[in-house]
């Protein structure tokens, strides 16, 4: 299943062969455990790949360059798309988030009047979150690639309320303070947050940002002009 949130993500912004193989990619993972294969995950090399890029100008055939998919490769890497693992005659690429993706589930309740959701879940439907309109909330939300991840950090922080709630308008002042930090820096600071059990220990949005400023990596220069996509920040950051 493909999320229509694929349309408004950072990778939209790269060049096609980036989508066509990010979608070839996803409909190449097992659906379910296969021989050694995990769900999720398929097996392939970068000469499979050049392959099944491949496309036709007039009656020639034209493949992408192997280093060409090298790059590809290590976007989707960079920004925790994909894990890549090294086997015999190949490698063996793993789909993270990949339950959540071809989990129905998550595609209920699209609201085409609003089209206000969070990978294509509704933010109004999750437990915990109190909706109220803030301009710009989703825009800066969907900067960060792990969709799920920033869902389950937001719920992590209405836990820490007695009403287990929070206003959108905290949420809000969360994600401006982390535009201050590369999108990979933040969501490895979450991932401490919730991995530690924070906030099941009281430890509020404060100490969050406390970890990711923490994080290895520094604030961006108030020289560095941002792309508007943290996906293109964080790839040419980490490219340079």
């Amino acid at each position: 299943m493909l999320s229509r949130k694929l349309l408004k993500s950072g990778i939209m912004e790269m060049p096609p062969l980036y989508l066509k193989l990010w979608i070839w990619m996803l409909i190449q993972a097992s659906f379910k455990d296969h021989g050694n294969l995990k769900r999720g995950q398929f097996f392939t090399s970068y000469k499979k790949m050049q392959k099944a890029m491949a496309h036709k100008v007039g009656y020639r055939t034209v493949k992408p360059t192997k280093r060409e998919i090298q790059g590809v490769t290590k976007f989707l890497t960079k920004v925790r798309a994909i894990v890549t693992t090294k086997v015999l005659h190949g490698m063996i690429i793993t789909i993270l988030n990949y339950d959540h993706y071809q989990n129905m589930k998550n595609y209920e309740g699209y609201n085409e009047r609003s089209n206000e959701c969070i990978n294509d879940v509704p933010i109004k439907r999750k437990k915990g979150i109190k909706k109220e309109k803030t301009p710009d909330f989703f825009s800066l939300k969907e900067k960060y690639f792990d969709q799920d991840l920033i869902d389950r950090v937001f719920q992590a922080i209405a836990s820490t309320r007695k009403s287990n709630k929070v206003a959108e308008s905290v949420l809000f002042a969360q994600l401006q303070k982390w535009e201050r930090y590369p999108a990979e820096q933040v969501e490895a600071g979450i991932r401490v947050y919730l991995d530690k059990d924070c906030a099941g220990q009281g430890k509020r949005e404060a100490y969050l940002l406390g970890i990711i400023r923490n994080q290895k990596g520094d604030e961006k220069s108030p020289k560095q002009e941002s792309t508007g996509s943290a996906l293109l920040d964080s790839y040419y950051a980490n490219s340079n």
